[in-house]
């Protein structure tokens, strides 16, 4: 479907093709968010033309395949624009969008044509990245210690909703009608949820990473490729685009996850610590 978007172009003579950038945020509002029309002026300025798509589903707090083929979408749009140098578009992406900005590039439609991807904080497998966020620890080289977002409802919610709108319809109202603690006879309704619906509400109720471990790889074939494809860690080996990798503190993703990027086969890796 359409989709919208704001197009910051820099002011260069007339018949100059200039290098571009799409913009993939994280789960934020656009309309709310002064510093991604500051972020556009700046690159303007500096000679760089910006695309800042509108991700409908980053502004609702979930994402899906569609904000990956959205992504896509906006990188081809722009690599088509008439003013734009083609063999210099990139993506500049941060937390959750620079995850799906890797993925969008680890796919063939775009992959062999962008030039860069600026990923800040992203995460690297969703299946390692569930156990941390639902337990508030990560796992470093094998061994679990305290970790506490600085948004912890937020990332959970975030999560959470991610799960639930994997799972079908009916499972997901009852989960969420027992976890808003609206209808308590919706407990009766869990014997009838589907496999994964009902590891899904194990793991909402559950705090021991060694278990949420042990939840998340009981999933079902394809509730696991699902979780997958939205990772880099899906199709890594595919990446052949330059990845500069902003690593560190977050208020919203471990550590953990930056560092599984260090020991995946990355042909381009430029990793800096903020």
């Amino acid at each position: 479907e359409p989709l919208q978007a704001d197009l910051y172009l820099p002011q260069v003579k007339e018949g100059t093709r200039r290098p571009a950038t799409v913009m993939v945020y994280g789960i934020t509002d656009p309309e709310a968010d002064a510093r991604l029309a500051k972020f556009g002026q700046m690159f303007a300025r500096a000679g760089i033309a910006v695309l800042i798509p509108r991700f409908p589903e980053l502004e609702q707090g979930t994402f899906t395949e569609q904000t990956v083929r959205q992504i896509e979408d906006s990188f081809l749009f722009l690599r088509q624009q008439p003013s734009i140098d083609p063999e210099k578009v990139g993506l500049t992406s941060f937390c959750v969008g620079a995850s799906l900005a890797i993925v969008a590039a680890e796919n063939d439609r775009i992959g062999k044509n962008v030039a860069y991807i600026y990923a800040m904080a992203p995460y690297f497998d969703l299946r390692t990245l569930g156990p941390a966020v639902f337990s508030s620890q990560q796992k470093v080289k094998g061994v679990w210690s305290s970790w506490s977002p600085e948004r912890y409802d937020r990332a959970r919610g975030i999560f959470q909703n991610e799960l639930l709108q994997a799972l079908p319809l009916a499972d997901a109202k009852v989960i969420q009608r027992v976890l808003a603690r609206q209808d308590n006879a919706a407990i009766d309704d869990l014997a009838a949820l589907s496999p994964d619906g009902k590891v899904v509400e194990r793991i909402l109720r559950t705090r021991s990473p060694e278990e949420l471990e042990q939840l998340f790889a009981s999933f079902s074939k394809p509730m696991q490729e699902r979780l997958f494809y939205l990772s880099p860690a899906g199709r890594i080996e595919n990446l052949t685009a330059p990845l500069f990798l902003a690593y560190g503190y977050d208020g919203y993703l471990p550590l953990s996850e930056d560092e599984a990027f260090f020991a995946a086969n990355i042909k381009e890796f430029y990793p800096v610590q903020f």
